[in-house]
């Protein structure tokens, strides 16, 4: 989404300030309702060419709600303004906020980061209340995570194209996370259910935005983070849970790569029968389908060169798939087979070397 603003959205009079607020206090109002995890609020911006009444700032249908471009930047004006404020004056220090202040300051950079992604004063103002509440409220922590994961979990799934591979939105939700893991099986009731978060989050942010490196990079964070330390469930049983997602979403977007080096990050820890199982699963798709891309190749040396018992067959595989298509040097699927071979043959059992 452009942040530019045109020349209308710009003309400050007393009206269009009455209006504004209007604007930004009716958005806030439903934007940061209580919500739960698993039903996300799907934002999505409307053009200009669907113009709603001048009393109606938004449509919402059930967990999907469409705000015009106009009225985002309208209630940003005022947010913004509200930010600012209250970052001035209060300086609110960690434990000592008034409960006043935070709330309107939560509404307010909401709808900064709606608009802007990257914008790191709200982020941060949210980060030292999330801290606040959680050294002050050691009975609702639970309920505290919920809600900002909520909202950050909203934003990264948002139907924008900035905000699904927002480095300072991942980077909040790492922050969120890591404050949760850190509190202790102890204080909290239950712990981060990592495959619902895959399902709800990590694969729709990957679907929104295409070779989605920050989705992915958060998704390896979340395995290494939450089987470190031996409290809940062992590397190997998260990825078992994880593999029917993982290898769904990546059969479905068989030309992004970013999809296929997770899956094969999950298959690295897991026994052989599972890797064997699900190359053949994936060998069985291309042939039926006859894709050539490039990402289901370098997915499938990958693992051939990873297990002895798949790379005994791959050569032959791979031969009996060339034959479906024109044997011509300068065809771009042979290339792409070709390739995939003599890579096998070069790195073949030495792990170190495949990513």
């Amino acid at each position: 989404m452009s942040r530019a603003l045109s020349k209308e959205d710009t003309i400050v009079t007393p009206q269009s300030q009455i209006q504004a607020h209007k604007i930004y206090h009716s958005l806030t109002h439903i934007l940061t309702q209580p919500r739960n995890p698993s039903s996300l609020l799907e934002i999505e911006l409307l053009p200009k060419s669907h113009a709603l009444p001048p009393d109606q700032n938004y449509i919402i249908e059930d967990t999907s709600i469409a705000i015009p471009k106009r009225s985002l930047v309208q209630a940003f004006i005022v947010a913004r303004e509200i930010l600012f404020r209250h970052v001035r004056l209060s300086k609110l220090e960690e434990g000592e906020g008034k409960e006043d202040e935070e709330v309107e300051l939560l509404k307010a950079s909401f709808v900064v980061l709606l608009m802007d992604a990257e914008h790191l004063t709200a982020a941060n103002a949210r980060k030292r209340i999330v801290k606040s509440q959680f050294q002050l409220h050691h009975q609702n922590r639970e309920e505290v995570f919920n809600s900002e994961l909520g909202f950050v979990d909203t934003l990264l799934t948002a139907r924008l194209h900035r905000h699904t591979k927002s480095p300072t939105l991942w980077s909040h939700r790492r922050w969120l996370l890591s404050l949760f893991h850190s509190s202790g099986p102890y204080e909290t009731k239950n712990e981060y259910d990592i495959r619902q978060g895959f399902k709800s989050v990590i694969v729709v942010a990957a679907e929104r935005h295409p070779k989605n490196y920050y989705a992915w990079s958060h998704a390896r964070w979340l395995v290494e983070t939450f089987s470190a330390d031996g409290r809940g469930k062992g590397k190997e049983e998260i990825f078992r849970e994880l593999l029917p997602v993982v290898q769904d979403w990546a059969l479905r977007h068989p030309s992004d790569i970013s999809g296929f080096s997770f899956l094969f990050f999950c298959l690295s820890e897991v026994g052989s029968e599972t890797r064997r199982k699900v190359y053949q699963q994936v060998l069985n798709l291309v042939v039926s389908f006859r894709w050539a891309n490039e990402s289901v190749w370098i997915f499938l040396r990958a693992l051939a060169a990873f297990d002895r018992d798949i790379g005994e067959g791959f050569e032959d595989d791979v031969a009996e798939f060339m034959g479906s298509y024109p044997d011509t040097e300068d065809s771009k699927e042979q290339l792409t087979l070709r390739s995939a071979v003599a890579w096998y043959k070069e790195n073949n059992h030495n792990k170190n070397t495949i990513t």
